[in-house]
């Protein structure tokens, strides 16, 4: 048994074991051809038959070298010596159309040449390759429609051909190949609906379509086997409901939904399955309130629901989620306010912003030492900071928290939080004097405008000319006074945005701003 390692994007990464089972069910027949009769000859077209080689990657493929099975990406078989077995050339730089005599090598059970400038259509030859297990074509410039011819490919198990421009429907026979495990069409132009057999494919593990043009509901097939552990269908238009089959899954770890016109209520079975990890529904059109949580044994560690019309309250009872690192209910109709219930958990990131909640922001938030990322802004929140916050946030490196009715000094307290890169306090109602923030040498955004700050002298700020990588800085709609020295210009040099205005500065007659 091998293990297959997939990294799904910045913050997951799941293994799956694969095992090899040979399908049985007939299938078409592809005709090789016979001009290159050893698996050495079919390298060396290979070879010629691309356009450009530029990074080298088959200079030890040559007429005069002895043993093929040393050269650079080959991996032939113990069994069956000199024959190719494995194909490796991922990230060679390889240019040109992926070359026909690629259907000679016909002992082949892993093809990889993933990451390269390989265009044009893939061809039909490619389903002659029997012992195919693994084919893996990604990060290419491939067009055209996926070959129907795949589906001779009755031993594959793994496909992945996600970053290219294919277009078309997924060929219907792609069904005849019952072992897949693993389907990667994700950043394509594939369109019309998602096959109701995706679903049903026995050993189907993983399967990733986001990023395409396909349309209708999510197949209500999906759920039905129990090897079924990552669905990700993101970025598409499916439209409808989320159906019964996938919500009662044992097995589905991660489902991602987000970007689609996905509507109607959540179902509650997702918020209290046994097996779900990661759930992504941002960006549809979901409506009703926010599920309650009645299990406690939820192992579910990131619940992203931003940018819907979800309306209520925030459930006390997300507290359930014991292993929850992620909470993101940005951009709904939430109203009420923070539960208290939530400092129960650790979170990494919690965003509530752009919605109606109002009240004091509970302790045990800013108390949350485990935050990197909070964002609250857009509500009508109100009250004080605590002097402490940049003691009791000591990872975070995002704070938002711009468009509320916060006042009061802002903490000195906030030097100490060395990993800030993005303070957002505008549009609220501090007063008094800036902290010296020069101390944040990572910080690349600062909005601090439509406040009631005050300073004399630009000294009161001049410690932000340590701050090499701010590209933002908004200190507009304030009660600054005094004169910005020259100096200030090679301070400004990288930045996109320096807004100033509404307040009392003096500008030197050879500084600009641009």
């Amino acid at each position: 048994m091998a293990g297959l390692f997939i990294n799904l994007g910045r913050h997951f990464s799941i293994t799956v074991h694969v095992s090899i089972i040979l399908c049985t069910l007939p299938s078409p027949t592809i005709a090789v051809t016979e001009k290159f009769s050893d698996d050495r000859q079919a390298l060396l077209s290979f070879k010629l038959q691309l356009s450009n080689d530029p990074l080298g990657a088959l200079a030890s493929w040559h007429n005069d070298s002895a043993n093929f099975c040393s050269w650079q990406g080959i991996t032939c078989s113990k069994k069956h010596t000199n024959r190719v077995i494995a194909l490796d050339l991922r990230s060679k730089g390889l240019v040109g159309q992926i070359p026909l005599s690629i259907a000679n090598l016909s002992f082949l059970t892993a093809l990889d040449l993933s990451d390269n400038h390989l265009h044009s259509a893939i061809p039909y030859e490619t389903g002659g390759l029997k012992r195919l297990r693994k084919l893996n074509l990604s990060m290419n410039s491939l067009d055209g429609m996926i070959p129907a011819a795949l589906s001779s490919l009755s031993s594959l198990e793994e496909i992945s051909l996600w970053n290219n421009s294919l277009s078309g429907e997924i060929p219907s026979n792609l069904s005849r190949c019952s072992n897949l495990k693993f389907i990667h069409f994700s950043s394509n132009k594939l369109q019309g609906r998602i096959p109701t057999w995706v679903g049903t494919l026995p050993a189907l593990q993983v399967l990733i379509l986001s990023g395409n043009n396909f349309v209708g509901n999510v197949p209500d097939s999906l759920g039905t086997t129990p090897s079924l552990t990552y669905v990700n269908l993101g970025q598409n238009y499916l439209t409808g409901g989320i159906l019964l089959n996938i919500t009662n899954s044992q097995s589905l770890q991660y489902l991602l939904l987000p970007y689609n016109g996905l509507s109607g209520r959540i179902p509650p079975e997702l918020f209290n399955s046994s097996s779900l990890l990661v759930l992504d529904l941002t960006r549809n059109n979901f409506t009703g309130a926010i599920p309650s949580v009645s299990s406690v044994s939820s192992p579910l560690f990131s619940l992203t629901l931003g940018d819907n019309s979800l309306s209520g309250s925030i459930p006390i009872s997300l507290a359930n989620f014991s292993s929850l690192s992620v909470l993101y209910l940005g951009g709904n109709n939430l109203v009420g306010s923070i539960p208290d219930s939530l400092g129960m958990l650790q979170l990494e990131k919690l965003d509530i912003s752009i919605n109606e909640l109002s009240g004091l922001v509970p302790y045990c938030i800013y108390n949350m030492s485990s935050l990197t990322f909070l964002s609250i802004g857009n509500n009508s929140f109100a009250g004080k900071l605590p002097w402490k916050i940049g003691l009791l946030l000591p990872s975070i490196s995002t704070l938002i928290l711009q468009a509320n009715r916060f006042e009061g000094p802002i903490p000195a307290s906030l030097v100490n939080a060395s990993s800030l890169e993005v303070l957002d306090l505008g549009v609220n109602s501090f007063h008094g004097l800036v902290p010296k923030l020069g101390t944040l040498t990572m910080l690349k955004e600062l909005d601090i405008g439509a406040n009631h700050l005050e300073g004399q002298d630009w000294i009161s700020l001049s410690s932000l000319t340590n701050c090499s990588s701010l590209v933002k800085l908004l200190l507009d709609d304030n009660k600054f006074k005094g004169s910005i020295p020259e100096s200030v210009g090679n301070f400004t040099i990288n930045m996109n945005w320096l807004w100033l205005s509404n307040n009392n500065f003096s500008v030197g007659n050879k500084f600009k701003v641009t």
